[in-house]
């Protein structure tokens, strides 16, 4: 039984180690950047622009969720 798992994993290893990394995959680092940049845009009182990836002050989020309602 020892002999097979020991067998399963090299072999997961192995096919493992096959894989290719997608190029237009999101760098890890990168995706950490943005995540520190939204929690300090939260601390900081202002909300994070999914669309425009970055902080709007609080008085901007306000006119602009007011304007979408408006329109």
């Amino acid at each position: 039984m020892a002999r097979l798992t020991t067998l399963f994993g090299v072999a997961i290893a192995a096919l493992a180690s096959c894989q290719r990394f997608h190029p237009e995959a999101p760098d890890p680092r990168g995706l950490a950047q943005e995540l520190a940049a939204v929690d300090a845009c939260i601390h900081g009182g202002g909300s994070w622009s999914l669309d425009a990836r970055q902080c709007v002050s609080g008085a901007d989020a306000r006119a602009a969720a007011a304007s979408t309602w408006r329109d």
